[in-house]
Formats: C-alpha cells, sequence, structure tokens
C-alpha cells in the first residue's frame, strides 16, 4: 500500500524574517513513516521545512512545506497517485497574517499583527481521496479526556475520517485511537502497531 503522512509544522510569514509557527518538531511523524516503510508500504512523507527530525530510510519519499496553503497544494498534487491511507499528524496553523510584511520589521516600533484563519485542511481530504483510509490527529493542551473525546468524534463526523488519534495534555499520558470506540496506546509503539493493522 502507498501511504501518505504529513510531518511537522506549517510556518505563516509575519516579515521576510520571522513567522508564525506551532511547536512541532516532526518527530512523531517521521516515526510513523518510518514503521510503516519498515512493514514494507510505500511511503510518502510531507515534511515542515523546519521539521528537526527526519526520517533515517532514504526509500522514504519526502516533499518539504513551509506555510499551510503549500502542504495543501502537495496534497492536492499527491491526489493523482494512488494513495491507500493518509495519516495527517501535521500541526497545521490556525492562523495566518492578512498580509506578510516586506523586509523586516523594525523591532522598535508598535506593530499590530491581523490575522485570518487558514484553510482546514483536513475538512477537504475525504472529497479529495474518496477511498482512502484517512486518519486525523488532535492534540489538545485543555479540557479532559472526555472533551477530548468529543472533539475527536466531531472531527471524525465532520470530515468523513475513518479515524482520529488523540493526546496531548487533555488526553494524558499515551494515545487514544478513536473510530467507533476508542482504543487506548501506551506509547508510541502500540499506537504505530494499531495504524498499521488498520492496513490489512
Amino acid at each position: 500500500m502507498h501511504c501518505l503522512v504529513t510531518a511537522g509544522a506549517t510556518i505563516e510569514p509575519i516579515d521576510e524574517v520571522r513567522h508564525l509557527t506551532n511547536q512541532s518538531t516532526g518527530r512523531l511523524g517521521s516515526a510513523l513513516a518510518e514503521e510503516l516503510e519498515r512493514s514494507e508500504h510505500k511511503v510518502t512523507l510531507l515534511l515542515s521545512e523546519t521539521a528537526q527530525k527526519k526520517p533515517r530510510s532514504n526509500r522514504i519519499e519526502i516533499h518539504t512545506f513551509t506555510t499551510t496553503a503549500s502542504l495543501q497544494k502537495l496534497i492536492i498534487d499527491m491526489a493523482k497517485v494512488d494513495i491507500s491511507a493518509i495519516f495527517h499528524v501535521a500541526a497545521v496553523s490556525d492562523f495566518t497574517p492578512v498580509q506578510a510584511q516586506n523586509g523586516k520589521i523594525n523591532s522598535n516600533t508598535l506593530f499590530t499583527l491581523k490575522l485570518k484563519p487558514t484553510q482546514k485542511i483536513i475538512n477537504d481530504l475525504r472529497n479529495m481521496y474518496p477511498d482512502s483510509l484517512l486518519i486525523g490527529w488532535k492534540y489538545e493542551i485543555e479540557g479532559n479526556h472526555r472533551s477530548l473525546l468529543l472533539k475527536g468524534q466531531e472531527q471524525i463526523e465532520r470530515c468523513g475520517t475513518d479515524g482520529c488519534v488523540l493526546n496531548g495534555p487533555a488526553y494524558g499520558k499515551g494515545f487514544g485511537l478513536l473510530q467507533d470506540e476508542i482504543r487506548h496506546c501506551d506509547d508510541e509503539d502500540v499506537l504505530f502497531s494499531s495504524l498499521i493493522t488498520l492496513l490489512q
């Protein structure tokens, strides 16, 4: 099977030096890509240019992205390929500056930054990949296990995905793989094994 994995964080330019981004090293998505490759799946990894972690295997095809728009373009381009499964791990920015400034903003001046929402990539995946296995991610800091579970269910229903991985402080230790029911995974190894089982 040909699997598509997104990893790392999108970066939205404020000026030619500064940008908005999320805290993501790309480690989890890169590790998942390697595990899929070791399980004899063909893997294409869409990886942020700012990712600090990359797969060691040279058998993984890597394409880099910067902004949310550039990641979306890569995903659209990959729709021309026969993709069996998509694991959307990337931390996509919720906002982007309305207008990126030319040059470098003077740090000695008062500056107001106006933001607008970015397009939600996960909302469009089912239309682009009607027959693929689609797994989203939901990382939350605030809330609790129950509130995160509801957000994961809402994502599945709204986006037509086949499952959602829950993690972050709101979930607690480990990961939750949510489908019709939720399966707790103590660590990444158990999570990756559970995700690969979905491809069988």
